[in-house]
């Protein structure tokens, strides 16, 4: 190969690390969108119950003076349900649980694809085997993991209807988890507080 030919592979080298460097860049700002909305679903999945239970608490002090008391039964039985929704939707793993779990395979896979030798010295170094491969395949390699993480594009669902998963495999599951999960806390407790505005007025 000539002095231009070299100079065209490595130009299409370039190019190509560039575009991959995109991509990569482009799943990673998807990925950090999708663990900020987590973080905001899951911020508040604590709260609530807690300001469920001091409003109910300080009713239950005054309950002498109500005539009403089923009311405030029922509502702390919401309170029960809405605490025990809170902690089942809370359990959704970690975004460094769900990366924990996918990177055993990614690393098999790539011990596969670019030999042992490779994943002997690395280890050797006290590296990763990721960390000795050259940029191209390095960024083909963190974008497959990346996208395995995020999950495929999921079918629309309702999300009223998606149940706690403490195993969820990727971002998106999780994401509509913790999602469902705050829906339903902040439903129930609205009728927590309906049920004690009620013992409020009635009695």
């Amino acid at each position: 190969m000539g002095v231009t030919g070299r100079r065209r592979a490595a130009r299409a080298g370039e190019d190509e690390c560039a575009t991959l460097r995109l991509v990569y860049e482009g799943l990673c700002s998807e990925r950090n969108r999708l663990r900020d909305a987590r973080s905001s679903f899951s911020r508040q999945l604590g709260p609530l119950p807690v300001v469920a239970g001091i409003s109910t608490g300080t009713i239950a002090v005054f309950a002498r003076h109500v005539h009403t008391s089923w009311l405030l039964w029922v509502a702390l039985g919401l309170l029960a349900v809405l605490v025990v929704v809170s902690i089942l939707y809370s359990s959704v793993p970690a975004y460094r649980q769900i990366r924990a779990r996918k990177e055993t395979g990614w690393r098999e896979r790539l011990v596969s694809r670019h030999g042992a030798c490779l994943a002997a010295e690395a280890a050797e170094r006290g590296l990763q085997i990721e960390d000795l491969l050259a940029p191209a395949d390095w960024y083909r390699a963190m974008i497959e993991l990346e996208r395995e993480i995020y999950g495929r594009r999921a079918r629309e669902r309702s999300p009223l209807f998606v149940r706690p998963r403490r195993g969820a495999e990727n971002l998106q599951d999780a994401l509509d988890s913790e999602r469902a999960g705050l829906y339903a806390v902040q439903f129930l407790f609205g009728l927590v507080i309906v049920a004690l505005a009620l013992t409020e007025l009635i009695g």
